[in-house]
């Protein structure tokens, strides 16, 4: 059979006989990158880095249950293909020569490898920005419950090499829309289940499952989400993974044609997907995927109406635009984008926190609340703290001590409107807690009060924090307006390259307690993530990362646009492909303004668009 080295249009009628052993390998490897790696969910120890012991009060070993081992799994198999690689190119198989036509770095063929050049100068910005951080025991393997170090971005890369080299006929396209089609078929199958209170990881079998050899009866995994996370840990990247799928499978219908029972397939998964979606309760996916299809739909409305319009033509754009207005109108994503236009045109930051604001004074350390103050002050004798509430000293309940001569003391009060209020003292550090939430003090009856971190270093909070934009605009987003006008600053002292590799909860100000405490009331919240993709490539691995990932996609969209209109060769299965290819670009640049996590689908979905292109 000859060899193909662009789309062939017409169907591979010799199916896997014609698989070279770098076929093979490549299909293999992105059956478990793209189709089981997204599925895993298990319990591992892992060892706390010292970066991390450092900067947070962390136990030398925690359990991660939904990052540390799909990443552990992505690497093994990229280390497995990459070595397959080099043994085939060693043993003069056709791989160099399959390599130097997927680069295309003959003479007059730089604009077709244009998005390899901008992975692989991705790549190596990657490396320098590994090399130069300050990080060095995080950057390397990832921060906890994200663990999207060095090693993960590169693996990243060469699935971005592995699916354009292998996309290239119609039988090995099918082939990857079904390893999508059944890891899709799982995540939603049990994002279903959950929607209707049947999560299988909170059952005995599935904390059996889930923890393996750790497990020990009564053993539970706790989540700490009330909407469907499937095995993806968080509802955002639920919901984005849905958004992710379900344009891709629908396109797909189209491409197949309705005689297929592969379009009935793809359609059932469409409406188990759509229902994750929903179950997941994010509106920002739901909002992504309204954008990427419309504007999609304004792609395939001007490429119908060169073509000249039909009837079915018509009333399938129709339905669709109908499809696109109904998701904009649904209560979830109407009310959250009146709610965020709303807050950023007034400048109103309308969140009621039950903790409003902190201060330390002489001899005084006060906590606002909703109703009254909580405050914590030297006595008249200078030889104790006492406790008011609004003014009013409360005596406690009862004082609890481990042994006699201990100099840990707990009391325990109750304060009208806020309920169990515990102040734990040993020595001159105070712990006061409330509803939940801790303020840490130290007290000196010459200096007075001081707040203290979580690791317990002195916070000088009567500094401002350094911010750039959203003044008055802090909670817009749910508070995404704090988190990016307190990360711009920091952009700002590495644009080059940046803190290195997964390094933004270390490079984040994260000893602002007065912010956190008025824009997510609490104070000692772990920001680990700027929830905007081009601000976390920013800050991340620097400015530069960041315009090589914004240059590839608008490249594959364009590039896309362009193909649809001038390939005079592509069929409807190339049409639609790359139509549903299209809006997954769309959506990552839409989802830019979101959370992005240790899910590989989500960056294969954007990376492997360059089949489309091609």
């Amino acid at each position: 059979m000859q060899k193909v080295t662009g789309h062939d249009n017409s169907v591979d009628k010799n199916g896997f006989r014609a698989f070279t052993a770098v076929d093979w390998v490549s299909f293999i490897y992105l059956a478990v990158a793209v189709g089981i790696v997204p599925l895993i969910v298990r319990a591992q120890i892992v060892n706390t880095s010292a970066d991390e012991m450092a900067a947070f009060i962390m136990d030398a070993q925690v359990v991660d249950f939904f990052a540390f081992a799909k990443a552990r799994v992505l690497m093994f198999a990229t280390l497995f293909a990459g070595m397959a690689y080099a043994f085939m190119y060693v043993g003069k198989s056709n791989v160099a020569a399959d390599l130097r036509k997927l680069a295309a770095f003959e003479k007059g063929k730089i604009q077709e490898s244009l998005h390899i050049k901008l992975a692989l100068l991705m790549g190596l910005v990657f490396v320098l920005s590994a090399m130069f951080s300050s990080y060095r025991s995080t950057v390397l393997w990832g921060f906890f419950q994200r663990y999207e170090g060095l090693i993960v971005l590169i693996c990243y890369i060469v699935v971005f090499f592995a699916a354009i080299s292998f996309c290239r006929t119609r039988f090995k396209a099918t082939l990857m829309l079904g390893i999508v089609s059944v890891s899709s078929l799982v995540v939603g199958g049990i994002a279903a289940f959950q929607y209707f209170g049947r999560d299988f990881f909170l059952t005995p079998a599935g904390a059996r499952f889930v923890y393996g050899p750790l497990y020990q009866e009564g053993m539970q995994l706790g989540t700490q989400f009330n909407m469907a996370y499937s095995t993806l840990y968080n509802p955002n990247y639920l919901g984005q993974f849905a958004a992710l799928v379900i344009p891709l499978f629908v396109f797909a219908i189209f491409a197949f044609g309705k005689r297929s029972k592969l379009s009935y397939a793809l359609a059932a998964l469409s409406a188990l997907m759509l229902l994750a979606m929903l179950a997941s309760r994010s509106s920002g996916a739901l909002l992504a995927l309204s954008a990427g299809v419309g504007f999609a739909l304004v792609v395939v409305a001007a490429y119908f109406v060169r073509k000249g319009l039909t009837k079915a033509t018509l009333i399938g754009l129709g339905a669709a635009f109908a499809a696109v207005v109904i998701i904009a109108v649904l209560p979830p994503v109407s009310y959250n984008i009146t709610r965020m236009l709303d807050r950023f045109v007034t400048g109103t930051n309308v969140d009621a926190f039950f903790f409003q604001g902190l201060e330390t004074g002489d001899g005084f350390a006060a906590i606002d609340t909703l109703h009254g103050e909580l405050r914590l002050q030297i006595n008249e004798a200078g030889t104790g703290v006492e406790f008011a509430f609004e003014g009013e000293t409360i005596e406690p309940d009862e004082i609890w001590a481990p042994h006699e001569g201990s100099p840990l003391r707990e009391a325990m009060y109750t304060v009208p409107y806020v309920g169990q209020v515990a102040l734990a003292t040993s020595g001159n550090i105070i712990l006061l807690t409330a509803r939940n939430i801790t303020f840490n003090f130290a007290v000196s009856a010459e200096e007075g009060f001081f707040v203290l971190s979580q690791a317990g270093d002195v916070l000088d909070i009567s500094q401002p924090v350094p911010s750039i934009g959203f003044e008055g605009r802090e909670t817009f987003g749910t508070s995404r307006g704090y988190i990016w006008s307190r990360t711009l600053p920091i952009v700002l002292n590495a644009p080059l390259l940046g803190y290195g590799p997964d390094a933004f909860t270390f490079a984040f100000p994260q000893h602002d307690v007065i912010g956190k405490l008025s824009f997510f009331g609490e104070p000692y919240l772990v920001v680990d993530k700027p929830h905007n993709m081009y601000l976390q490539f920013a800050v991340n691995t620097g400015v530069v990362s960041m315009l090589l990932m914004v240059g590839l996609l608008v490249l594959f969209g364009l590039r896309t646009i362009w193909k649809v209109f001038t390939d005079e060769t592509q069929d409807n299965f190339v049409l639609f492909m790359r139509l549903g290819l299209l809006v997954g670009i769309l959506h990552l640049r839409c989802r830019g303004f979101r959370p992005t996590a240790m899910s590989i689908l989500q960056r294969y979905f954007g990376l492997c668009s360059a089949w489309a292109t091609r």
